[in-house]
């Protein structure tokens, strides 16, 4: 979803590997291939839908005609779990 600014974000929790979700959001980068650990990473913090299936964000302050990539993430005391790099280009 689209606004004059940025964006809204949605993801869908699957499972949580029999754990307790602690953190989830998103992460944002001008490049392709990135992990948070990388520079130019902004994480976004997730807001819970009602059911708790599923989070999303509004994403603001992205400038127009710029490529982004959004990466969702999960962390529990498993580990963290990524979902692949999906390209949104800011256009309105």
């Amino acid at each position: 979803e689209i606004s004059s600014s940025g964006a809204k974000a949605t993801a869908s929790i699957l499972t949580d590997g029999g754990s307790e979700i602690t953190s989830f959001g998103f992460m944002v980068s001008e490049r392709l291939f990135f992990s948070g650990s990388n520079s130019g990473v902004t994480e976004v913090t997730g807001i819970w839908n009602a059911t708790k299936t599923g989070f999303h964000t509004d994403l603001s302050g992205l400038a127009p005609d710029k490529r982004y990539y959004l990466r969702a993430f999960a962390v529990n005391d498993k580990g963290i779990s990524l979902s692949a790099p999906k390209l949104w280009i800011g256009r309105w």
